[in-house]
């Protein structure tokens, strides 16, 4: 009867060493895998930071195009495309030309 309780005490070392190699197994994909979730966090990041840029790049363009919306509506606006591409002028404005050699 003496035999049996030293088998149950190997069993318990033996038992304890496949819960331990289990527990270290376990910590060991979970440390892996923090580390490729780490890089694509980083990853992100980057690319957060790069649309982020873009977007602002894109809202100063908007502002531009806005502004020249409005300026394209006034009376100055017209005033030089008439005189540009049509060559119109007011009836008591002189034009002067410089001679092209």
């Amino acid at each position: 009867m003496a035999k049996k309780h030293k088998k149950k005490g190997v069993f318990n070392i033996t038992g304890y060493m496949a819960i331990f190699a289990v527990v270290i197994t376990i910590a060991l994909v979970t440390w892996i895998r923090g580390l490729t979730l780490q890089e694509k966090l980083n990853d992100y990041a980057v690319k957060e930071a790069e649309l982020n840029q873009l977007i602002e790049e894109e809202e100063e363009r908007t502002q531009k195009l806005e502004e020249k919306k409005k300026y394209i509506q006034t009376k100055q606006y017209i005033e030089e495309i008439a005189k540009e591409k049509f060559g119109l002028i007011y009836k008591n404005e002189i034009v002067f030309k410089a001679n092209e050699q």
